[in-house]
């Protein structure tokens, strides 16, 4: 049975002891994505946020920092799943937000123009563990003045990850990356910084259309670095709407 249910009112902010309220928008525009094609994703620059062709479940993952797998279906999400939305908002002043503050803020408009009621509940979900295989790790030390920033490139069907300087952690987090149906946990115990380099085909829609015996799949990639994903089970953090509207007016 699912425990440790926390309500939120969309909300990060612990249930009423701060005083300080949240940030939001000061003003927003909410519009349905009618046109086929151009860009899609969420965007910051400055004090203004851009969201293009984003379900609601999109527009909530952003908004709580959270993965597809961490928003299961439920009969209030289930109607939104083919509508999409555009979205422009500015906040108060001219400062730059931090990510984190653009997050509360989008809380905030969703749950004012969507009228979006979440709550939070761990669930037992399959996973994967990233572990070393048996023969050892593959892996080069990083070195110490080495940028640590991640890298994605497209070649063909496949993407190319590289890090100078990526630990663990963030080797999962490209992993995930890939579009893995699951979550991903670091169970390697290893401490340091390494060289990596993943070159894999991502399980997209459209590679799933159209295998190609050349295609390489992340579980094969990851091996090549002396590690493994293997398949186990965990408790995980939920993010489950209760209930949704179509948004109101500009």
């Amino acid at each position: 049975m699912p425990h440790a249910i926390l309500v939120c009112l969309l909300s990060v902010a612990a249930f009423g002891q701060s005083t300080v309220p949240n940030p939001v928008f000061e003003v927003a525009s909410v519009r349905l994505h009618e046109q086929p094609g151009g860009g899609v994703g969420i965007s910051t620059s400055g004090s203004r946020f851009t969201a293009i062709s984003k379900t609601v479940a999109g527009l909530l993952m952003f908004a709580y920092d959270a993965k597809s797998y961490q928003v299961p279906d439920t009969t209030a999400l289930r109607p939104f799943d083919d509508t999409f939305y555009d979205i422009a908002a500015k906040a108060e002043g001219d400062s730059t937000p931090s990510v984190d503050q653009f997050r509360l803020m989008l809380q905030a408009l969703l749950a004012d123009r969507f009228k979006l009621q979440v709550h939070h509940e761990t669930r037992e979900v399959p996973v994967y563990e990233l572990v070393v295989a048996k023969n050892g790790p593959r892996l080069t030390a990083a070195s110490i003045d080495a940028d640590s920033a991640p890298h994605y490139a497209a070649n063909g069907r496949n993407w190319d990850f590289t890090s100078a300087k990526a630990s663990m952690d963030d080797l999962v987090i490209a992993i995930e990356n890939s579009i893995i149906d699951r979550p991903v946990l670091n169970k390697t115990g290893l401490t340091g910084s390494y060289a990596v380099r993943l070159i894999y085909t991502p399980a997209t829609p459209a590679n799933r259309k159209s295998p190609d015996p050349d295609d390489i799949s992340i579980f094969t990639a990851v091996e090549q670095l002396g590690l493994r994903l293997e398949a186990a089970k965990a408790r995980v953090d939920m993010i489950v709407v209760d209930h949704v509207e179509k948004p109101s007016g500009n």
